[in-house]
């Protein structure tokens, strides 16, 4: 996989992100037309807002470094993850997990959550992150950032709450990652 250009890499990143935002769309036009857009795009910093930013990233980031502390990196090893990591620098990743994070909240919390509840959104946001199906782990962490990341919009009806927590755990695990604090390689048992 680490033959994959870093063209090619940005090229999928950006193709599913307009997938995300296409069945966003075609979800309101099609099935739940009383959601109204611009009611996403408020903004407001209200001090329960801003609070709910930094207990929501501390807890999502708490929840990463507690699967990586008290895990195996066989059981989060993700071939795909590393190479992002080897691939791109923390400036790019930057834009990578902001483009990311806007679109998957925007589906996620903004459309689906307020149509489904918590619980079921968290559910199909594990759907989403299919291809860590043979990593139960994973699928778990996913799953409780998916609940961690619906209270933040359900206690605060601003899309840019849950935006900016997706945002900070995926930049902020980046950071580490590089900086050597976690570690996303598997480990190999070889006998030489």
């Amino acid at each position: 996989m680490n033959e994959i250009s870093k063209r090619v890499f940005v090229l999928n990143i950006i193709l599913s992100q307009v997938i995300i935002y296409g069945t966003g769309l075609l979800i309101i036009y099609t099935i739940f037309p009383d959601i109204k857009l611009y009611n996403f795009w408020k903004v407001d910093f209200n001090t329960m807002a801003l609070v709910t930013v930094v207990i929501g990233s501390g807890l999502l980031l708490l929840l990463q470094i507690t699967f990586h502390t008290f895990l195996t990196n066989e059981k989060l090893f993700d071939e795909l993850n590393v190479v992002i990591m080897e691939k791109f620098n923390l400036k790019e990743l930057f834009l990578i997990f902001l483009g990311g994070s806007i679109a998957e909240e925007f589906l996620f919390r903004g459309i689906l959550q307020s149509e489904l509840g918590i619980l079921i959104t968290s559910v199909l946001f594990v759907v989403i992150h299919f291809r860590y199906y043979k990593k139960f782990f994973i699928l778990l962490e996913v799953f409780l950032m998916g609940i961690i990341l619906g209270f933040t919009y359900a206690i605060t009806s601003l899309l840019w709450v849950p935006i900016v927590c997706h945002f900070l755990v995926n930049y902020l695990t980046a950071i580490l990652i590089k900086k050597g604090y976690i570690n996303i390689i598997a480990e190999t048992n070889s006998t030489t």
